[in-house]
């Protein structure tokens, strides 16, 4: 198609009035059509992913029906339905209401071929995503469509955005239903598709510049909702991968696994390519050499603990004898020799997480991949596993990469972290460097560390997206205008029901969200603001009593220029 391109008339070409006045025709009519989308599919999807009635499979059938039927019968079923003659359509013509061959036609001819890629996106992901946060919100007295949308949709809110996605990129390509239910009127039912359909006759060089701009306006919508996420592991090292949930953190596991395809990657082990989606290489999980700990033990409830473990070895074809005795050495390692004979179902949650662990290993992956393998457990049974994945990595140079919420589980346990947000990478570096110097919002609130982002002023203070201008320690001279971060600890925060005065401080006028008890100490959140995290003060129980502190309080935190570090913003070494 490039090659076909007259570039030298292309900017005549794709903005002639008729082609201008069919982009935006499409464009608009796409957008309506996604909305109608997401209004119907949302329910839909939640119909077929959460019921159970005779007759589902027949409502999926007709839900998924547009996928399989040539577009032209789409567009005659619904002249036969919304028609002046049509079941529907009649009735309307009699309220003077006229839906053929109108604007409304090319939204109803969109949304009836775009529906199923939403609702086949969104059932994926709930049936995905489970019931059970569901179910307990339903147990607090959540009604089901508060269940609906305040805890459900955010869940499922990736899988939602990229059926969204799929939606208007359809919308935007319908021809044949279009072209039968709505037929071909200038700033009326001509799209851009029936615009290159028409120009293909009369004018070639034109219908191939616009055939380009629509491919480029497809690509650029589809390829905006993948995650992007670039980053190396260095053989022998363990990488901690953290992130806010919908960051990308799992979806980066399950690509290196082989168990999601990408629809742009390259992954490489150990100089083996895995998965390239520019020549179309993908392996098998099973040929990777990898190996995944999930947050569930997920053991074969049929098998006992020695059995599960000595599956990997066995489907690589080692002996029976030779599986066996592996079994016992990795069991053995993981201090769990004495539940060999046992059924998962006799074991505790913790000791199934470790018969999992020796499971994992026992296929001698070049790849160890844990996804969160500590939530699961109860607050007795995670440190004990926390130790147990400390020594197994560090003996024998492992190299992992480790999902977790939890700032405890990078310290022990990695020496690299990746900072996932959006499904970028936003920070990288070695623990202890992103722990207590943090340039993501993310990082620094599971360090525990207050975070100010915004660009350097040039007085030399930090400004922050608010207007507020924070004085700090420097450790290099940053140019004005250059993106930095300020930190501080909690304990540095001192709070006061009126801005006091005196030494060079950082004052902060905030609203408190929760306050909670810590030990010695009482932490005081306050709520979050114009897209920056929450900040947090560390004080005495007695001072917020004397305070009388509250949810809801206004308030001012303050803390000296000398307890404030500011540094360069960025996604580090």
């Amino acid at each position: 198609m490039l090659a076909t391109v007259q570039w030298s008339q292309f900017w005549e070409l794709v903005t002639s009035e008729s082609s201008v006045a069919a982009l935006k025709l499409s464009l608009k009519t796409a957008a309506m059509s996604t909305l109608l989308c997401i209004l119907f599919g949302v329910p839909m999807a939640a119909v077929l992913a959460r019921s159970h009635f005779r007759g589902l499979s027949v409502l999926r059938s007709l839900i998924l029906l547009p996928l399989v039927l040539p577009p032209v019968v789409g567009g005659i079923a619904l002249l036969y339905t919304f028609g002046r003659k049509g079941l529907i359509g009649e009735q309307l013509e009699v309220l003077g209401i006229q839906i053929a061959f109108s604007t409304t036609a090319v939204v109803l001819a969109q949304t009836f071929v775009a529906l199923p890629f939403l609702v086949v996106s969104l059932e994926g992901a709930l049936r995905t995503a489970g019931t059970r946060y569901e179910a307990v919100a339903s147990t607090l007295g959540a009604r089901p469509t508060t269940v609906l949308r305040r805890v459900t949709l955010p869940l499922v809110l990736p899988g939602l955005v990229s059926g969204a996605v799929l939606a208007f990129a359809r919308a935007l390509g319908e021809f044949g239903a279009t072209l039968t239910f709505a037929g071909s009127l200038q700033g009326v039912t001509r799209t851009l598709p029936l615009e290159i359909y028409l120009q293909r006759e009369t004018d070639p060089d034109a219908a191939v510049a616009l055939s380009l701009v629509l491919v480029v306006v497809a690509v650029v919508i589809v390829v905006a909702r993948d995650v992007v996420a670039t980053f190396d592991v260095a053989a022998g090292e363990v990488t901690a991968v953290l992130g806010p949930n919908g960051a990308g953190k799992s979806t980066v596991l399950a690509a290196v696994a082989g168990l999601h395809h990408p629809r742009r990657g390259l992954i490489e082990l150990n100089s083996r390519v895995l998965t390239d989606t520019g020549r179309g290489v993908a392996l098998a999980p099973h040929r990777r050499g990898t190996a995944l700990l999930a947050q569930e033990a997920l053991l074969f409830p049929h098998l006992s603990a020695a059995a599960n473990v000595a599956f990997a070895p066995r489907s690589a074809g080692r002996s029976r004898r030779d599986s066996a005795d592996s079994a016992r050495h990795w069991l053995d390692a993981v201090d769990a020799a004495e539940l060999a004979d046992r059924k998962p179902s006799q074991l505790s949650g913790g000791q199934a997480q470790r018969v999992a662990v020796a499971r994992a290993l026992a296929a001698e992956p070049e790849l160890l991949l844990l996804d969160e393998p500590m939530s699961a457990l109860d607050v007795a049974s995670a440190p004990a596993l926390r130790s147990l994945l400390r020594r197994v990595l560090r003996t024998g140079d492992r190299t992992a990469v480790l999902v977790t919420h939890d700032a405890l589980d990078a310290l022990a346990l990695a020496d690299t972290v990746v900072v996932l947000d959006g499904g970028r990478v936003v920070e990288r570096g070695d623990v202890r460097t992103v722990l207590t110097r943090p340039r993501s919002a993310f990082a620094a609130r599971i360090a525990g560390i207050n975070l100010r982002s915004g660009t350097m002023a040039g007085d030399g203070m930090l400004r922050s997206p608010v207007g507020v201008d924070i004085a700090g320690q420097t450790e290099t001279d940053l140019p004005a205008g250059s993106a930095a971060v300020a930190v501080f600890e909690p304990r540095a925060v001192s709070v006061y029901l009126d801005p006091p005065h005196g030494s060079p401080r950082n004052a902060f006028a905030v609203t408190i969200a929760e306050i909670e008890n810590r030990g010695d100490v009482v932490r005081v959140r306050a709520e979050d603001e114009a897209g920056q995290p929450g900040l947090s003060a560390d004080i005495t129980a007695s001072a917020a009593a004397e305070l009388d502190l509250v949810p809801g309080s206004v308030a001012t935190f303050v803390v000296k220029a000398t307890e404030t570090l500011i540094y360069a913003q960025g996604a580090g070494s």
